[in-house]
């Protein structure tokens, strides 16, 4: 019975861990209109053999609030969307994302500055 419980605990982790929420990141790069950043998340991940691995750096959006405040080497919280960001401009036009990719970090908001 042990072994069964051990296979679906590995399994719902596996999926839970595939699903990202709120995370720190660090500021690697910012465009010239301070509207998006390169980061890089800073929670590590294992691998099959429970190496620490970091996570790749990921572009994010940064909201109007967080412009002024926000520099390069700072910390920043990031969250990444409901949806793929690919098709959106920032405007107020609905969104048909032509992907099926959910809560991926390369579709990450940041939300705050540290």
């Amino acid at each position: 019975m042990a072994n069964d419980t051990k296979f679906w605990d590995e399994l719902s982790r596996s999926i839970i861990m595939k699903i990202h929420t709120l995370a720190p990141a660090k500021v690697l790069e910012l465009n010239g209109d301070k509207t998006e950043a390169q980061v890089q998340p800073l929670f590590l991940t294992k691998d099959h053999d429970s190496n620490l691995l970091r996570q790749p750096s990921v572009p994010a959006v940064i909201l109007k609030h967080c412009r002024d405040d926000i520099k390069v080497d700072d910390v920043v919280f990031i969250v990444p969307a409901e949806r793929s960001l690919d098709n959106f401009e920032g405007t107020n036009e609905f969104i048909d994302p032509d992907d099926v990719r959910t809560h991926a970090l390369q579709d990450s908001v940041i939300v705050g500055v540290y």
